[in-house]
């Protein structure tokens, strides 16, 4: 036997089928392809009228025999409207947004220009003349405690240094707060007229206190007359310089 010839007949035979196979593998798609792609022009009709409401229910006579009322009304009940509806309310969702995105714009950079303006690094009122006038004020106030020192207790003393603190530390805080400028105008106005407040009554006691002394000093240099009642005098002209200072 002739090994070889069969072998090469083996080989052909299963070329062959291998080819056979393919050809009737692609004739089986071929045939889905067609029944795939196979019009139905019923089912179109059909498609179009509920979709869009045009075209027309085909066979006629099916549906008007049979389905008559659904053919009267197909046309009405079409996704066409709805999808328009759906369009000029999605149109207006769109315009609103962009109006709401205008304005949460248009509030940031208000809120940028609030946030810039209340820094402590833009208290421009401070150094418009506020500052210039409050420290001069404090100046002035620091220099009556340092004099008054030399006349009156250091109980007293001491109540008009915390005045005086209480209204530095008032300023330090509203340099240093979060606060607008027409705020800060506010409060530095209150704290220079309580300034000027606190310099005159201080003024004033320093005046009293000094005459006081004056006439303390004189009273003790003068020379003493008999049948005088030097204390009695004294008291009367105490008297007149506190209402003297009081009225004023």
């Amino acid at each position: 036997m002739n090994y070889k010839k069969m072998n090469i007949l083996c080989v052909w035979i299963s070329r062959g089928s291998l080819l056979l196979l393919l050809l009737c593998a692609s004739s089986i798609v071929s045939a889905v392809v067609e029944q795939t792609y196979n019009h139905d022009e019923s089912f179109m009709q059909q498609f179009l009228v509920s979709e869009t409401g045009a075209g027309h229910l085909t066979p006629n006579v099916f549906y008007r025999t049979l389905h008559s009322s659904y053919q009267k009304k197909a046309y009405l009940f079409s996704k066409a409207p709805a999808r328009l509806k759906y369009m000029v309310d999605l149109k207006k969702e769109i315009e609103y947004a962009e109006s709401i995105d205008s304005i949460f714009k248009r509030r940031a950079k208000i809120a940028a220009l609030d946030m810039a303006e209340r820094t402590p690094l833009a208290d421009f009122v401070w150094y418009q003349g506020a500052g210039k006038n409050i420290t001069s004020a404090l100046g002035i106030m620091k220099t009556n405690i340092q004099r008054l020192s030399s006349f009156g207790t250091e109980k007293e003393f001491t109540e008009w240094q915390n005045q005086y603190n209480l209204l530095q530390g008032s300023v330090n805080c509203i340099r240093q707060a979060y606060l607008p400028n027409s705020e800060r105008q506010r409060e530095y106005t209150r704290i220079y007229s309580k300034a000027q407040q606190l310099n005159e009554e201080l003024s004033s006691r320093i005046d009293f206190l000094y005459a006081y002394r004056k006439m303390r000093d004189a009273e003790a240099n003068a020379r003493p007359i008999d049948n005088i009642d030097h204390a009695a005098i004294a008291a009367r002209v105490l008297l007149k310089w506190q209402d003297r200072w009081k009225s004023n």
